[in-house]
Order: structure tokens, then C-alpha cells, then sequence
């Protein structure tokens, strides 16, 4: 039998599965009515065991594994569609809709001169700016009242996550409203009294310095860590002592430092993105991006599933980020960001889907970018 002839008949078969597949999600549309008319969850845990566990037994030892992993797959698909059926909302926590982003108060950590700053003045240009000395600081006060979003850098191009902002998304530090890019441009900057000869030492974020590790590394300059860029271009400005900082050509000039050597990054195109999250739940109009965090137990399998049922619902996976849970069980929490909106069917169906069959899963916002 040549290939062609091969290929006919898996065609056929093809056609088969299609037709019995269509069939089966037919019968799941009735079973998620009834389960809706009878106040029941879409996930029954015992139900999807058992089905996995008959098709393991039915199929072929060689393929058990394989017919196992088709099935898992198969009711993921029909668990969504269930879920749309049902239109469960009660994953959702009460959120309000706005035009736009506006306020008296928002915060950041560092001080003036920040890159901080200048995200925060990009998305508020008339609010009143507070600066705390730690990103826990800036999320006890969104959480107090004390200012109504702060903004914390998530991201950066060159360095990659920036880990101490996802561990507060995790304490559930509010809810994400808006993000924004900033084209980050670093400096070697001294006072404008010191000569460059005598120059020993080089002060900045841990970031900051990581970013720009190339030139540092060729100037033999001893490097000193500072909680922030502006904080340690301050210190330079104030301190009769050999030192520099890295930081902003902004920076720079709000301290009276001298630019002793601009763009320094080792990389040309350095973008952070900063978050804007607020204590309540705020989704602009035109958000396009949510975000969420789910955990996932150590197991084959498990990722790959979560993962299909963004494809099951269409939704384009922007994000993924893992961190270990840290309890001794080697699961995974992963932190991810997809395209959509909380109003699409699509979207409601696969967070709820989420929602009711992970061990733990947490809304973060649906939020935009801005700039």
C-alpha cells in the first residue's frame, strides 16, 4: 500500500473523529444546561478520574499513556464549552468599569529623578507624587489609602523579571488597572567638582547595574548597590567621597551631576515596564490584557493542559513566568498575562474554568498599556 492510499484512510478516520467529536460536544452542551439548572460546578473532579481512568484500561497498553493524554485534552475542551454555557461569573470580584485612569495620589518607590518617577508622571502628569523607601511601602500605602495606585517596575528587556514585584502580586497587593513601557537610558554620572581620574567607585540599583555589567566591567570600578538609581545619584551629589552613579540624563540634571559618560547599557533597546495597580478593581474600557496567577502541582501533564485551553478559547498567551511555591511539594506558581477582556464569553468561560479546577488562582486585573 503506498502513502497516498495510507493517507486516504487516515482522512476517513479523521472524518470519523470529527463527526463523533462534534456528537460528544453536542451532549455536553446539555450536560453544562442541566449542571447550570441544578446549581452544579463544571469541574467533578471524581467523574474526570474515572472517565481517564476506563480509557487508560480500554486502550491498547502501548497507547494508554497516549489515549489518557487525548481524553484529559478532550475534557478540557468540553469543560470551556460548559463554561460558556453557564456563564459563571463568581470567580470575578467586583470591579468597576472607567474611561480612564485619573487621581489625586500615587506613589512609587525611590525619589524624585526615579525612573519610577517618570512612569508614574507618564500615566498621572498632575498628580501628586509620594515616594516610599521599599516596593512593600508603596503597597502598604495603595492598601491603607494612603494613595490611590502605585507603580512598581515588573519587567525589564535586558535584566528580565523584576522578582520582588511578583511576590507581592502573589500577597494579593491589589489589582493591576495599567501598565506602561519606559525606554530606559543609563549614564556614568559624577559631581561636577570631582575629577574623573579619581574616580573608584560606581553606586546605583542592582538592576541598573546589571544593565550596563559590559561597560562597568571594562572600567574596573568597584560597584555599590542602592535600593534605587535617583537615591544613589543623591548620595553621589551629596558625598565629598571618588564615587559615580548610574542613572537617568534626568536624574542627572535634577542632582546638578555631570554626565561623564552617556549611554552606557549594554543593551540599546532597554525597556522596563512598571505596573499601576490599585487597592479596588478597575478596568479601563480599553483594557486588552489580563493577568492572573495559577498554581500547578508537580505532575505530567499539568502545564500542558492549563495551556491548551487558552487555545481551546482562541486567547493569544502573552505571558508565562514561573516561580517555584517554595513548600516543599515542587509545584509551580506561574504568573500569566493573555489578550482579551472580562466581558468576552471566551474569556469569563476559561477563567472560570481555571478558577474552579486549580489549587490556587488569583485574578490580578484586566488592565492596558499606556505609552
Amino acid at each position: 500500500m503506498d502513502l497516498q492510499a495510507l493517507r486516504a484512510q487516515i482522512n476517513q478516520l479523521d472524518e470519523t473523529i470529527l463527526s463523533a467529536f462534534a456528537q460528544r460536544m453536542t451532549i455536553c452542551r446539555q450536560v453544562g444546561v442541566y449542571k447550570k439548572e441544578n446549581h452544579m460546578p463544571v469541574f467533578q473532579k471524581d467523574r474526570e478520574d474515572q472517565v481517564i481512568q476506563r480509557i487508560r484500561d480500554m486502550a491498547p497498553p502501548d497507547m494508554s499513556q497516549s489515549a489518557a493524554a487525548l481524553f484529559a485534552a478532550i475534557m478540557d475542551i468540553s469543560k470551556c464549552y460548559q463554561q460558556q454555557v453557564l456563564a459563571d461569573a463568581s470567580w470575578m470580584p467586583s470591579f468597576q468599569q472607567v474611561k480612564t485612569l485619573s487621581c489625586a495620589r500615587a506613589g512609587c518607590q525611590g525619589t524624585r529623578g526615579s525612573n519610577s518617577e517618570t512612569a508614574l508622571r507618564m500615566l498621572f502628569p498632575g498628580a501628586e507624587a509620594k515616594f516610599y523607601a521599599t516596593f512593600g511601602d508603596v503597597c502598604k500605602a495603595v492598601g491603607s489609602g494612603e494613595i490611590d495606585f502605585g507603580i512598581l517596575p515588573i519587567q525589564n528587556t535586558t535584566t528580565g523579571t523584576v522578582i520582588p514585584t511578583y511576590e507581592l502580586l502573589h500577597q494579593q497587593v491589589g489589582y493591576i488597572a495599567a501598565t506602561v513601557n519606559l525606554e530606559i537610558r543609563h549614564c556614568l554620572a559624577i559631581r561636577k567638582d570631582m575629577d574623573p581620574a579619581k574616580l573608584t567607585t560606581v553606586c546605583s540599583h542592582p538592576q541598573a547595574l546589571q544593565q550596563c555589567s559590559g561597560f562597568l566591567r571594562e572600567s574596573g570600578l568597584e560597584q555599590l548597590s542602592y535600593s534605587n538609581t535617583a537615591t544613589a545619584a543623591r548620595f553621589v551629589a551629596q558625598s565629598p567621597l571618588p564615587y559615580a552613579a548610574v542613572c537617568s540624563p534626568r536624574c542627572a540634571e535634577q542632582y546638578g551631576l555631570r554626565i561623564l559618560r552617556p549611554d552606557i547599557a549594554d543593551a540599546m533597546e532597554n525597556v522596563t515596564k512598571f505596573i499601576c495597580f490599585s487597592k479596588e478593581c478597575l478596568i479601563p474600557e480599553q483594557a486588552d490584557t489580563i493577568s492572573i496567577i495559577a498554581e500547578l502541582p508537580n505532575r505530567a501533564g499539568s502545564l500542558s493542559r492549563m495551556l491548551n485551553k487558552f487555545a481551546a478559547n482562541g486567547l493569544d498567551l502573552q505571558k508565562l513566568e514561573s516561580r517555584p511555591v517554595a513548600d516543599g511539594s515542587f509545584d509551580v506558581r506561574f504568573y500569566l498575562d493573555f489578550s482579551g477582556n472580562v466581558l468576552d464569553p471566551r474569556v469569563n468561560a476559561l477563567l472560570a474554568d481555571l478558577a474552579g479546577s486549580l489549587s490556587e488562582f488569583r485574578f490580578l486585573g484586566n488592565h492596558q498599556t499606556l505609552g
